[in-house]
Parts: C-alpha cells; sequence; structure tokens
C-alpha cells in the first residue's frame, strides 16, 4: 500500500511571518517585496476592506492588477483612484489552504468588489 503523500507548500528559508500563521501588510504599488508564494490577500482602500483574492503566487497576481501611485498623492487601483491602499496577505502552510480561506473571508468581510454569485450590490461607503 502506497504512503499517502502530504502537500506541504515549500517555505524553507523564508521568514517565520512567511509561515501561514500571521496577516502581513504590503504596499501594492511596489509587488517586489512580496514574496512569489501561495496565499490569499484583502485589498483595503480607505480603510474599508474591497477584494479579496487568492493565487498560486501572491506577487505575480498583485502585479497583474497594476497598482500605482497617481499625481497628486492618490493611488490608482483596478476600481479607481483611493487616498490610501494596503494589502494584507497570508501566505498558505497547506497546499490548497488559500482557496477555502477566500471564501470564507469573501463570505465574512462581503467586500464591494467582489460580487459573482451576490443577490445585492454593495457598496464601499457605508
Amino acid at each position: 500500500m502506497a504512503k499517502k503523500m502530504s502537500k506541504k507548500v515549500m517555505l524553507s528559508g523564508y521568514s517565520e511571518q512567511w509561515d501561514g500563521t500571521k496577516w502581513v501588510r504590503y504596499n501594492p504599488t511596489w509587488p517586489m517585496s512580496i514574496p512569489a508564494l501561495p496565499g490569499c490577500y484583502v485589498v483595503y482602500v480607505d480603510g474599508k476592506p474591497v477584494y479579496v483574492g487568492k493565487s498560486k503566487d501572491v506577487r505575480k497576481r498583485i502585479q497583474g492588477h497594476g497598482f500605482r501611485d497617481s499625481l497628486g498623492g492618490s493611488i490608482f487601483t483596478p476600481w479607481g483612484y483611493f487616498k490610501e491602499c494596503y494589502i494584507k496577505v497570508r501566505f498558505a502552510s497547506k497546499y490548497g489552504d488559500w482557496a477555502m480561506r477566500e471564501l470564507r473571508l469573501i463570505h465574512r468581510l462581503q467586500p464591494a468588489f467582489n460580487c459573482v454569485g451576490s443577490t445585492k450590490r454593495r457598496k464601499i461607503n457605508g
């Protein structure tokens, strides 16, 4: 009988903050500071969660969103211009862990831009 193999993500050589037990805050306009690891992330604009996502490579996914600084001190996001924007990432310690975490967070936080399958419209302000 074959032994069941554990599907652990290889995190050797990485800091303790990336072991899947902590949420780590990052500036989305500097995606190279984010490790290329699988995980779940929450985008906050003006202090409110607006989007929850997951990826096998969080850095690449954040780069794909196209966050950038703009004139006047605001930050360009795929959802518009905002004064403040940051991302919190929780890296996965087990394979596929990030997918279930994303679903639970969308259900709990009900971010404005995760409306697929929702029957009601969500607003950013209020």
